[in-house]
């Protein structure tokens, strides 16, 4: 009897040391925001106040919710920061939910942004999204406006570090109203040491910024591969889409696009890395050059330009401007395709290693 007894107290022990070692919250895979939510459950029924919370709630690879905009009876119209270190989705579909800012930090995360309005109006931050590390960032139907205060002052920043290469991917957005007037902007993509980016940009506006779209690759040894397609970049302080390098490869296609009325330059390739292919894209009405290349590469096929463009002029043939300079700076091109039909850009998924295929110009 008595070691009946003894194993049945030994059977309870181990099923209380196993309730002990449960949470007694496990992490919700779909967790909710509410501007009137409280509590750390983040339900549907019980929806938590802030997005960060909600973050802390979502298993890797989560998906998370707002219930409303973000309002309450407090005054308050956001859901605060959110410092993202795992793979999740924040998705606010319905609501025009308001965010202050959004730090993207994990080594291999993917992270997607949808349907947010990510305003620094009241806030002194220095950067709407900012990715420091993780192996992909999508942004969908976002708005990230009015980040000017002093400092950095960027709507997205994807800066990714040594060793990592990282893709950005910005669809369907409006960039606006981003930077000092002096530096920081809309889109900065700015890697360090080794590190790569792979971005597209894709039915996009950017606009009223500092800088547009800047592919800042001067302090960095890796690549920046860039496609901007179907986007407008417009009043932009100082230049609209902007290719800088101190050496390494920095590959911006911009197809079906536009860059118009900014400040400076309307595109500026910069540095012996620096390579802009344009297709079917208008550029016009700048303050200084429509097209700006310095020791670099900018290739237009099928383009149209203001009377502000310097290089290459408006009325110069599309082809032969694409063949000389493929031919002095790519190649060597060999002689019997100087009487080829106009050259086309290699695709985006093929920048590296160069490819020549022959089109026609629309």
């Amino acid at each position: 009897m008595k070691k009946v007894v003894g194993f049945v107290f030994t059977c309870l022990g181990i099923v209380l040391a196993f309730a002990a070692a449960t949470p007694v919250h496990a992490q919700n895979y779909h967790s909710f925001v509410s501007g009137n939510g409280t509590g750390t459950a983040c339900t549907f029924s019980a929806p938590c106040a802030l997005l960060d919370t909600a973050v802390s709630a979502t298993i890797s690879g989560g998906l998370v919710s707002c219930v409303d905009q973000g309002a309450n009876s407090e005054g308050s119209s956001s859901f605060g920061l959110a410092i993202l270190t795992k793979s999740l989705t924040i998705d606010c579909a319905g609501t025009s939910a308001g965010v202050y800012s959004v730090i993207i930090n994990g080594p291999g995360i993917v992270v997607t942004l949808r349907n947010l309005n990510i305003n620094g109006l009241t806030l002194q931050g220095s950067y709407g999204v900012d990715f420091l590390n993780g192996s992909a960032l999508f942004v969908e139907h976002c708005v990230i406006e009015n980040w000017t205060v002093p400092g950095a002052a960027i709507g997205i920043r994807f800066a990714p570090p040594n060793g990592v290469t990282a893709e950005l991917h910005v669809t369907d957005s409006v960039i606006k109203n981003n930077g000092n007037g002096t530096s920081g902007g809309g889109i900065i993509i700015q890697p360090s040491g080794s590190g790569a980016v792979h971005a597209v940009i894709e039915r996009t506006t950017v606009e009223n910024n500092t800088y547009g779209i800047f592919a800042n690759n001067t302090g960095g040894t890796g690549s920046i591969l860039l496609h901007i397609k179907d986007s407008t970049v417009a009043n932009s302080t100082v230049n609209g889409i902007s290719a800088y390098t101190a050496g390494s490869t920095t590959a911006i296609v911009i197809d079906h696009s536009s860059s118009l009325i900014n400040g400076g330059s309307g595109i500026l390739s910069q540095g012996s890395g620096g390579l802009v292919f344009l297709t079917d894209t208008t550029v016009m009405s700048h303050g200084t050059e429509g097209l700006r290349d310095s020791a670099s590469v900018v290739s237009p096929i099928g383009f149209t330009t203001g009377t502000t463009a310097r290089s290459p002029s408006p009325r110069r043939s599309p082809s032969t401007v694409a063949l000389a300079t493929w031919e002095t700076s790519l190649v060597p091109v060999p002689t019997a395709s100087r009487s080829a039909p106009p050259l086309q850009p290699p695709s985006f998924s093929a920048i590296l290693p160069w490819t020549v295929l022959p089109a026609t110009v629309s």
